[in-house]
């Protein structure tokens, strides 16, 4: 058996196939190997998974059964290469669907966000005569009502006007778990800046601003256009019309 097609062959040519060996002992993985090594089909190791070069399923089958005769061909999982492509065009698709959010629209939401909180700030500042309290409760109390509007809604004040939504990955409102962990994954490095820059203000501000940038970064070089929050959340920001077309195709 030979991993090149003789000549005027007409069949498939050869394709990488992944084999997968995790439940073998390891004297038996050691003469799958073997075996595969022998018939020149042997591609590459990677981990329990080894790579063969075959031409479909039926034939990947035969190498196994003529490889590990004592147990069921079925006991093997078998990966073609078409598939591998499926999924990964399948991968692409998703990530490049036009129902996301725009890049503009998530940072207009943003900013958006950031200017109510700095005016639900100035009110407090007007009960709350403490540079310290103030700021602390302002900001605690704003981020609630984000939060409980991301969880059960999709949205904060910002996403509303820009006409945004959080989902999850059933397309339904994030809920509690998943609006806490978005909400908190960017406050980490900001409490991380906080603390070093009790000791050094300069390192501080920094790893502030280092950290929250590498956050959101994932928005403009992902093709999903997902930051670490969403990742971290299992979330994604699409267009509320996207939403609205879904329902209506239900």
């Amino acid at each position: 058996m030979t991993g090149v097609p003789a000549s005027g062959d007409s069949r498939s040519p050869l394709e990488p196939v992944r084999i997968d060996l995790s439940d073998l002992t390891l004297d038996q993985r050691s003469a799958v190997l073997d075996h595969l090594r022998s018939t020149q089909r042997y591609h590459e190791l990677d981990g329990n998974v080894v790579v063969v070069q075959a031409r479909d399923q039926a034939e990947v089958r035969q190498l196994i059964a003529s490889a590990a005769p004592w147990s069921p061909v079925d006991q093997f999982p078998v990966v073609t290469a078409a598939a591998v492509r499926r999924r990964r065009q399948a991968t692409r698709s998703i990530a490049a669907e036009p129902d996301l959010a725009p890049r503009w629209a998530r940072f207009v939401g943003s900013q958006i966000d950031l200017f109510l909180g700095v005016v639900v700030w100035l009110l407090v500042r007007t009960v709350i005569d403490d540079d310290r309290a103030g700021p602390v409760v302002a900001y605690v109390g704003y981020s609630a009502l984000v939060m409980i509007a991301v969880a059960t809604r999709g949205w904060s004040p910002g996403k509303w006007v820009v006409r945004t939504r959080v989902v999850g990955p059933d397309g339904a409102s994030p809920g509690w778990a998943r609006a806490v962990i978005r909400f908190a994954v960017p406050f980490i490095p900001t409490a991380a800046g906080v603390l070093v820059g009790e000791v050094s203000p300069t390192a501080g501000v920094s790893i502030g601003e280092l950290g929250t940038i590498a956050v959101y970064a994932g928005i403009l070089v992902r093709r999903d256009r997902r930051g670490v929050h969403d990742l971290a959340a299992g979330t994604r920001v699409v267009r509320a019309d996207a939403l609205r077309r879904s329902a209506a195709a239900t």
